[in-house]
């Protein structure tokens, strides 16, 4: 994750859906790193998202990707 990939925006619009529009029912999952990780895991918390919002960090693609 870097700044080019605009997660803080993502993270936003989680935001807004979550607590502007009332929606409990949804989790994002974030997968990869690099050296934003850090802190959008700290925005994710400012945000109020921890329930919302997971960062497994990177994953083989192998494990992630089935064709």
């Amino acid at each position: 994750m870097g700044k080019q990939e605009g997660i803080d925006h993502l993270l936003e619009a989680a935001r807004i859906i979550v607590h502007e529009k009332g929606r409990e029912d949804i989790h994002f999952v974030l997968v990869g790193g690099g050296t934003e990780l850090k802190s959008m895991k700290e925005l994710s918390r400012a945000l109020g998202l921890q329930n919302h919002v997971t960062f497994t960090g990177r994953i083989p693609t192998d494990q992630c990707w089935k064709p």
